[in-house]
């Protein structure tokens, strides 16, 4: 084959020509021809071992033992919902069965598997670093500010007003119980909080009033809203969905 191909040496490995419609790698010093899978998966060869691949939603990795593609299903056994969250470990790499076999992300490799309904509530809070995770849907996600800040200091009225600062963003906590961005009108013009609904203050040359509303968890807060032109006529109205209209007797 090297007449018609070219040299193999080191600094070809891997690579892959064709010949009378036939795929050759380069592998270890001589030319092969692609296996049935690897002209679906690339080639498997010593600069790649241990590689993974997914086909057909089936992870595969390459095998150091004949250069082949291998389902990990093959390799570390069967990954079934009876041993969901169970560790294997293969040529140095740790991976957890969830719906397949996965490598470990940085974070499972310090917090362990996340597993839904092993690792329990998402309630279930852990630091690392700076940030805070909780397992969703069987992965580790940085938690939300209302679940970081109430696992360091849960909202309750003998904090209300209470500053924090989570992932470069202040937060405060509010009357309501929970905790809400601190934001440039808060700063500007204190704390909108239930002693001084529908109160209105003047900021940066506009009016806002007081009102209250639901976060996307579906939790009462207090904000500052900007002042409408029938609010400016008629007093402002607050709260959630509240608008002043034309009354037909």
């Amino acid at each position: 084959a090297e007449e018609v191909l070219g040299a193999c040496d080191a600094s070809k490995d891997g690579t892959v020509k064709e010949f009378s419609s036939t795929q050759y790698v380069c592998d270890n010093g001589s030319w092969r021809t692609l296996k049935k899978l690897e002209l679906q998966l690339g080639p498997c060869y010593k600069g790649n071992i241990d590689e993974q691949k997914v086909l057909e939603s089936s992870p595969y990795i390459c095998n150091d033992t004949g250069g082949t593609w291998q389902r990990l299903d093959d390799v570390l056994g069967y990954c079934s919902y009876s041993i969901r969250g169970q560790l294997a470990e293969l040529a140095g790499v740790q991976y957890v069965c969830k719906y397949s076999w996965q490598k470990l992300d940085s974070i499972e490799l310090i917090l362990g598997s996340c597993i839904s309904t092993i690792n329990g509530s998402h309630y279930n809070i852990f630091k690392v670093g700076d940030d805070y995770y909780h397992c969703v849907d069987d992965n580790w996600r940085i938690a939300s500010y209302e679940y970081a800040l109430n696992s360091i200091d849960k909202c309750n009225p003998e904090i209300y007003g209470k500053i924090e600062e989570y992932r470069g963003k202040q937060y405060f906590c509010s009357e309501s119980n929970n905790w809400q961005e601190y934001s440039n009108l808060e700063q500007a013009l204190g704390l909108c909080s239930p002693s001084v609904i529908e109160e209105v203050r003047e900021y940066g040359g506009k009016t806002y009033g007081c009102t209250y509303g639901n976060s996307v968890t579906n939790h009462r807060i207090y904000y500052w809203r900007l002042e409408d032109a029938r609010d400016a006529e008629l007093g402002f109205c607050h709260g959630t969905g509240f608008t002043w209209k034309v009354y037909n007797g």
